[in-house]
């Protein structure tokens, strides 16, 4: 066919196509940790709202043109970066600024790459890099210890998972199943909210805290806990004004630096104006020197008397009556010794009111563990006060208290580093989750209502508060222990939960020594309530917390080969279950999942073995080498 001339020098206009409709599923975003979050993700969260969503679906605007305005979401604000010095301008990484210049405390170092290792990203200050903790680590920024520490840290961002579940959890889901302890968690959801929301990490961007609510990332005690920074969540320190701070609090004394954009901590160096030696004041017992600012720093006399000292104007007689009052805070005071035998007004070693059955086992650990804590094995029968290896030597101890008596005995002489060959208190300990925090906080506990807190940088034994100041503990605890508010110790007469230091009070002087007032016969059914009953029922009666494991004991009848004994021997198996799964696990491999803490497992596994059963339904455990009346 010819076309006409009209058609060969105008033809017909091609149709416009209509943009290609896009799936809200499809259309992706990466977040500041290199995740990928979809549009649809944005939208369920509130972030897009239903006509930017409907414009990208049809290709009216690319999502670019909408990248800027979700930074928040996606990035978040700049956490705090690294430090710089007020009289230089010199930029220093936070690492640095503890390992090379020590100019903050290891803890306070650790506390602010967190809350950067929460947020998504591990900053270098002086380049402006951003990177995983594990590159921050192969790039030699951080050491193997905080790389540790920190990649704990960063599944605030990824999400946790268990060995009984590929679920991801949130922080908040990993806090309730006591993945991550409370006061730890809560520092992190503190950085988080402060630098922009809450991460869902299955949805791989930051939330507002309501919508964060409302999907149940957290609930309402801990809403109430992050919306006031006045209380629980002063969980940093101003390294420069020694003050505990929110991180919200602390960004705002930051200022931002004009080259790179990051947040830098202003910092300034005390000037050291005294140039003579430190004055000591007395000796301790281990004949550790105390010097005049080791007990100014403890706060235990206030400047007006240090003053007086220094210039020598204070009196023997007051130097004498000063001194005598602070050893109590240097030598410690000396702990329950043991147990007052109330019907025969017999003086018994803990151990020897343990095999009496006038305290139970568990209470026995305990109580042993308080004597290593505060550093005073006593020896009753002789009223010294001896070294754990010669407790172990002169039988003042049984092997089978050596494992958690010695592990308490670190609370005095410092946790080995795993990575280091420096020594960590108790305190920096449990911040390093290598002591579980109920279990610190009882040996604290001891330390404190025996002259106070080990800090081992320190000649001098620590109160709560100054201990706080110092960064070792969070406020929360700080709390707890001053106003004596935690319950670690069970009166094994009356059962009573109670401080460490009300237990004391209970105590009676004998010999000078402090023992336990018990009578026989009289001993809590309730002090052991991990002990397994011989029905093979439910240790507690009430239903268990779905949270928390439980323990059950389980029994079983061994064949006999002589029919006329009147009783069967019996073997005892203690099994936790799992509060997650269900499953029943051995004391080994709850250990293993952290279900529960090394004394715990301790003492149900000496709860195991093979019983005979008499007619009165009552147990005797089947020792080795001893008669059958050995109970």
């Amino acid at each position: 066919m010819v076309e006409s001339f009209d058609q060969a020098q105008n033809p017909p206009e091609k149709p416009l196509v209509a943009p290609k409709r896009r799936s809200r599923k499809d259309v992706h975003f990466t977040s500041g940790w290199k995740r990928r979050v979809t549009l649809d993700d944005l939208y369920k969260a509130g972030v897009v709202d239903e006509t930017t969503l409907e414009q990208i679906e049809a290709g009216k605007i690319e999502e670019s043109s909408i990248e800027n305005s979700l930074k928040l979401y996606l990035v978040g604000e700049e956490p705090i970066a690294g430090l710089i010095m007020s009289d230089t301008g010199e930029k220093v990484s936070i690492y640095d600024a503890w390992k090379t210049k020590s100019l903050i405390r290891k803890g306070n170092a650790i506390s602010l790459l967190e809350a950067q290792a929460a947020t998504g990203r591990v900053i270098d200050p002086c380049t402006a890099q951003r990177m995983s903790v594990q590159e921050a680590s192969d790039k030699g920024l951080i050491d193997k210890q905080f790389e540790t520490v920190l990649l704990r840290a960063e599944r605030a961002v990824y999400g946790y998972k268990t060995k009984l579940s590929a679920e991801t959890l949130s922080l908040f889901e990993a806090m309730k199943r006591g993945l991550v302890v409370e006061n730890h968690g809560i520092r992190l959801l503190e950085a988080q909210i402060a630098t922009g929301g809450i991460v869902d990490p299955n949805a791989n961007h930051r939330l507002p805290v309501e919508v964060a609510y409302e999907r149940g990332l957290f609930d309402k005690r801990l809403n109430d806990i992050l919306q006031d920074p006045s209380d629980d969540t002063k969980g940093f320190f101003d390294p420069t004004t020694q003050e505990n701070l929110s991180y919200l609090e602390l960004m705002k004394r930051c200022v931002i630096d004009k080259d790179t954009g990051l947040r830098l901590l202003p910092f300034r160096v005390k000037k050291k104006t005294d140039p003579r030696p430190p004055k000591i004041v007395f000796h301790s017992e281990s004949k550790r020197p105390v010097t005049l600012q080791d007990v100014v720093d403890a706060e235990l006399i206030d400047a007006e008397t240090a003053e007086r000292f220094d210039t020598r104007r204070m009196l023997s007689y007051e130097v004498k009556d000063m001194i005598k009052q602070l050893r109590v805070y240097v030598d410690g005071k000396p702990p329950i010794a043991g147990v007052l035998n109330k019907s025969t007004g017999e003086k018994m070693s803990i151990q020897e009111a343990s095999r009496a059955g006038l305290i139970r086992k568990g209470t026995a650990f305990e109580l042993l563990e308080a004597q290593a804590a505060c550093g005073k094995i006593i020896d009753v029968q002789s009223g010294k006060t001896v070294t754990i290896e010669t407790a172990l030597k002169t039988g003042v101890i049984d092997r089978e208290y050596e494992d958690v008596v010695s592990k308490a005995g670190q609370a005095v002489t410092g946790y080995r580093d795993p990575f280091k060959h420096e020594a960590l208190s108790l305190c920096e300990a449990m911040g390093r989750h290598q002591v579980v925090e109920r279990h610190g906080i009882r040996l604290l506990e001891a330390q404190l209502a025996t002259g106070g807190i080990i800090d081992l940088k320190s000649p001098v034994r620590i109160s709560a508060a100054v201990a706080l100041k110092r960064g070792l503990i969070d406020r929360n605890l700080a709390s707890q222990l001053d106003q004596r508010e935690t319950s670690s110790y069970v009166h094994p007469v009356t059962g009573e939960n109670l401080n460490y230091s009300v237990l004391m009070e209970r105590c009676t002087t004998f010999d000078d020594m402090l023992l336990l007032p018990v009578e026989t016969g009289t001993v809590t059914p309730n002090v052991l309530p991990f002990e397994p009953k011989p029905s093979g029922r439910k240790i507690r009666e009430k239903s268990p917390s779905p949270s928390k494991p439980v323990v059950k004991a389980k029994r079983k009848k061994k064949s006999s080969m002589r029919g006329s004994r009147p009783s069967s021997p019996t073997s005892r198996r203690v099994v936790i279950v799992d509060p997650n799964s269900g499953n029943e696990l051995t004391v080994q491999e709850a250990l293993k999942f952290k279900l529960i803490d090394e004394q715990t497992a301790a003492q149900l596994m000496a709860e195991e073995g093979d019983f005979e059963e008499d007619e009165d339904g009552n147990d005797t455990l089947l020792v080795p080498g001893t008669s059958k009346d050995s109970k």
